[in-house]
């Protein structure tokens, strides 16, 4: 199996990873990514998404795993200061090699993510999930992507663009994700040891992130958390140009700060 990946902008700067989401592929940063030209930018396509081919048989249904494979292909590009940028699932992994080498990145941007395990009942609808799109996978797909956005953007044309990038998976590679989030740690403990590499961009109506919840643990633990206005789970589309400025504004302090 082989990892797929695009590189833009230029190698001799700074380096960024973009981690992709839940039934997305690397084509998710496109609109924001021409912002980013200084840069050393590579988007990956995680095991199932995209153009990284997944076989149940080599790999186990785990993040951790998961992590371990993307840190070989990132020790090809050659030592350099790193930024991890993830999206929803993408934050999760990000999290995963944070505790494998904490000292590759100078830090880690969880976009639309969080540090919590599933909840009993969440665990039980992961594996819901991965059962039901054996059979009903477009369904699943049409019913699911418009949740991650705000009521009233669900009927905008992006909308569609996002269903039928996960219609390019197999069933396979959703059911296999579904089931590797479920086994995922608790990365609460990552907010509390390194609580200087970790930056939280949240939307203001995310459905799958509470956002009380996410601004009393970041205040507990001295985490830095941009909010935007008026976005649900994907700020990237929904009002990319706050997006690509919450992104930029983190990238300029640490850039400041050395």
């Amino acid at each position: 199996m082989k990892l797929s990946y695009t590189r833009t902008g230029l190698e001799t700067g700074k380096r960024i990873i973009f981690l992709h989401g839940y039934m997305e592929n690397s084509s998710m940063w496109n609109e924001i990514l021409p912002a980013f030209s200084e840069y050393d930018c590579i988007c990956i396509d995680l095991y199932g998404h995209g153009k990284s081919p997944i076989q149940k048989n080599l790999i186990t249904e785990s993040l951790t795993f998961h992590a371990e494979e993307l840190l070989k292909l990132i020790h090809t590009f050659g030592k350099k200061e790193t930024f991890l940028v993830g999206h929803s699932l993408g934050g999760y992994v990000a999290l995963e090699l944070l505790s494998l080498a904490p000292d590759l990145f100078e830090k880690i941007i969880l976009f639309h993510s969080h540090p919590w395990e599933d909840s009993p009942e969440k665990k039980i609808d992961r594996e819901r999930v991965a059962k039901f799109v054996q059979t009903k996978k477009s369904f699943f797909i049409s019913e699911a992507i418009p949740m991650l956005f705000k009521a009233e953007n669900r009927s905008k044309p992006y909308v569609n663009d996002y269903i039928q990038m996960a219609n390019g998976m197999s069933s396979a590679g959703i059911a296999w994700s579904a089931i590797a989030m479920k086994n995922r740690s608790n990365y609460l403990n990552l907010f509390v040891h390194y609580p200087s590499k970790i930056t939280v961009i949240q939307g203001e109506f995310d459905a799958l992130i509470p956002i009380d919840k996410m601004r009393e643990c970041c205040e507990k633990l001295n985490i830095q958390l941009i909010e935007i206005e008026n976005v649900a789970h994907m700020s990237h589309v929904e009002a990319p140009q706050e997006a690509t400025e919450a992104l930029k504004k983190i990238l300029s302090t640490v850039s400041l700060i050395e």
